[in-house]
């Protein structure tokens, strides 16, 4: 799979929702109380939606299946990407805060030959739960493992 490969679903010059639905993830501009991230557009600038999770199939380097981020935002020459991973969890963050950054990692690894020379971040949204204490070790450890920056929060800034 090739970031050449993934079909656009949405193109937005304004803020705007992500809502974690099945069998996909998609865009809201008019129904906040959904929301489990929002992306703030400050420059206005394009922003185009690629829903991952349920609409692509990964595989790790041994041919099995890979867990996957639920989206990906990116700038329409896809220089600049946001892999974002959405959670609708309250308790025990240690759980969700370590499956949420293995699913971003695997999801990462899958695509990495299309990720040099870009830049690139990661993004874990909870729609409960703003930053966690224990997310620092979590951010250390995705970005020693991948290279990339991890984000915890649910506002991702465009």
């Amino acid at each position: 799979m090739n970031l050449s490969d993934l079909e656009i679903t949405g193109k937005f010059f304004v803020s705007f929702g992500i809502v974690d639905s099945e069998p996909i993830a998609h865009c809201d501009v008019d129904n906040a109380d959904l929301w489990v991230a929002e992306v703030i557009n400050r420059g206005q600038e394009e922003v185009c939606f690629f829903p991952l999770d349920g609409k692509i199939t990964l595989f790790n380097a041994d041919g099995t299946q890979a867990k996957c981020c639920d989206c990906m935002l990116a700038d329409p020459g896809l220089s600049r990407l946001y892999f974002v991973e959405l959670k609708d969890r309250k308790l025990k963050p240690l759980i969700w805060l370590k499956d949420a950054c293995e699913q971003l990692k695997s999801t990462l690894m899958c695509f990495r030959e299309d990720l040099i020379d870009r830049k690139v971040c990661a993004q874990v949204c909870n729609k409960r739960q703003i930053r966690s204490v224990r997310s620092a070790e979590r951010m250390n450890t995705l970005k020693q493992e991948t290279g990339y920056r991890l984000y915890v929060g649910r506002q991702v800034k465009w």
